[in-house]
């Protein structure tokens, strides 16, 4: 396992190349996935597989300033987005969050 780190521009500059190469609108952590593949020297050898954490329209300002592409916002996530938003300050420790998991079953 290898990692790499990556600013906000070369983020930009892989979502720009992601989208112009793949046709592909990817969020910035997605990009940053692909930036690492291709550091790490293995893309052209061989198959390079990244994940999305996130859709784009979580990032809407940057994905449209990197794509220059207006975002489409799929309407099922539109339909989440109009959810009141609900959140539980949990301490920061496991057995704090076990027994919140535990509560919510």
């Amino acid at each position: 396992v290898k990692g790499y780190w990556f600013d906000d521009e070369q983020t930009r500059m892989a979502m720009t190349e992601i989208q112009q190469r793949y046709g592909y609108q990817s969020d910035p952590h997605g990009a940053i996935a692909y930036a690492g593949l291709k550091e790490s020297g293995l893309l052209g050898k061989y198959a390079g597989i990244f994940i999305e954490t996130a859709h784009p329209a979580k990032f809407p300002e940057e994905v449209e300033k990197a794509t220059q592409l207006k975002i489409e916002i799929p309407a099922s996530l539109k339909e989440i987005l109009l959810l009141e938003k609900k959140s539980i300050k949990i301490p920061n420790s496991y057995p704090s969050l076990l027994a919140q998991l535990q509560e919510m079953e």
